[in-house]
């Protein structure tokens, strides 16, 4: 009940900004500016919730994934709580908030740059469902994601935060176990470093498009041997295939995820060793670790709790 009276007083305050010239701000920010119009932000509980949510973003809890747990809320104490999730580039953040409080109370969600600035990458609420944040990491970089209910809430709030693939796998019918040659791995004496990883299977197996895009070059060259680049439609990279014994695509090609480019092989400088495919991904800078974008950090390889 407290906290419907509290919902009525907040409502003049959450309406839309029909300013053009504002920008456009977050559920919490809107949330905040209805507590101070309404004269709450100076009560105990309005302090209360205001540093709960400062301290939730200037400390957050250092977070290995995949993580997940479930949290109480309790309506007398506001609560936020505050990950820093350090991520690297070409993983997909997955991360879900599913609510179950009293009276439909909702929870507010933000994500920031882990800078000292603590920049707003975006924001959202949520109620009775379960939000789903997925968002593609275009660099290595930190974020805090913070979680913090309304006023009065009370029950608990479940939250699961991992990272997936961006790309899918480039060797049908085998997974990451099949990787035994790293990015930065030394070669020729340490006279230079892989630039890419090395995928193991059987002469002919599949390779297959990590991405929808289009075929760049169908090449043979002295290194790589048969080689097929693939321009991805959704990111700014160019996937690079090499080693292929045959290719079966052609310049200009469409491709779709999943689509076979080739087959395994160890052609080019790879002719002594085990058929393998050398993938790299290459975008903005030159080539960066493609097994990122492969391989996922989810739950099944280890579990943390996030409290």
């Amino acid at each position: 009940m407290r906290r419907l009276v509290l919902a009525a007083a907040l409502l003049a305050g959450c309406g839309p900004d029909l300013s053009p010239l504002a920008p456009p701000r977050a559920p919490s920010e809107r949330y905040a500016d209805a507590l101070a119009e309404a004269g709450l932000d100076s009560t105990r509980l309005g302090r209360a919730f205001t540093e709960a949510g400062a301290a939730a973003l200037q400390e957050p809890t250092a977070l290995d994934l995949p993580a997940s747990s479930d949290f109480d809320v309790e309506a007398a104490v506001p609560s936020a709580t505050g990950w820093r999730i350090d991520l690297r580039r070409g993983e997909r953040l997955v991360a879900e908030v599913a609510p179950d409080l009293a009276d439909s109370a909702r929870v507010f969600v933000d994500l920031f740059r882990a800078d000292s600035a603590r920049t707003r990458i975006d924001g959202w609420e949520v109620a009775l469902d379960t939000l789903r944040i997925d968002r593609v990491v275009e660099a290595d970089e930190a974020v805090v994601l913070v979680v913090r209910p309304e006023l009065l809430a009370e029950g608990t709030v479940g939250v699961a935060i991992r990272t997936d693939p961006s790309l899918a796998f480039p060797v049908a019918g085998v997974d990451e176990g099949a990787i035994r040659s790293r990015w930065g791995a030394p070669r020729d004496g340490g006279a230079r470093r892989h630039e890419g990883i090395d995928v193991f299977a059987d002469r002919g197996t599949p390779v297959v498009a990590g991405a929808a895009g289009r075929v760049e070059r169908v090449r043979e060259t002295p290194i790589g041997g048969r080689v097929v680049w693939v321009r991805a439609d959704d990111q700014p990279v160019s996937l690079y295939y090499a080693h292929l014994d045959r290719q079966l695509v052609e310049d200009g090609d469409r491709v779709s995820v999943g689509d076979t480019l080739g087959e395994v092989g160890n052609t080019g400088n790879a002719v002594n060793t085990p058929p393998h495919l050398h993938f790299g991904v290459y975008g903005r800078g030159g080539a960066t670790d493609p097994e990122p974008f492969v391989v996922g950090r989810r739950a099944g390889s280890r579990t943390e709790s996030v409290r």
